[in-house]
């Protein structure tokens, strides 16, 4: 791994990177423990985003399926809907470079799936600590 600490925003930008990653993997984990379990591409050697994103996409159509009150699946929908936010905005911070507001896009959309995880995992009733 590149050493960032000479690049404050390779920094941000790494730290923010490996929260999406890590994201994605709770994220796995919680629709695969539905009452009707949902699967996305696992996070391995294996992981295509080419494949994952529109998996991810899917989720926001079949979740309407699940036995689960509507309040539920709309905080799902609304929690990956912020992920593919997130990983858009890695991409355009890849893609086109550095710049200070990109960055802060990609944070403020990474609270918005910390904070949509947490809520996602009380309605579900998840102890916090899984």
């Amino acid at each position: 791994m590149e050493d960032h600490d000479e690049d404050p925003e390779a920094k941000r930008f790494a730290e923010a990177f490996k929260a999406l990653l890590g994201a994605y993997m709770v994220i796995t984990d919680m629709l695969a423990e539905l009452p009707l379990p949902i699967q996305i591409p696992p996070m391995d050697e294996d992981w295509d985003p080419m494949t994952a994103m529109p998996a991810m996409d899917r989720v926001r159509t079949v979740i309407r399926d699940e036995p689960l009150p509507s309040e539920t699946a709309g905080m799902i929908n609304t929690l990956i809907l912020d992920w593919l936010t997130a990983y858009d905005a890695a991409g355009t911070f890849q893609g086109l470079g550095p710049a200070p507001w990109r960055l802060d896009a990609l944070e403020a959309a990474m609270t918005r799936v910390a904070i949509g995880m947490h809520f996602v995992k009380g309605l579900l009733g998840r102890d916090e600590r899984e």
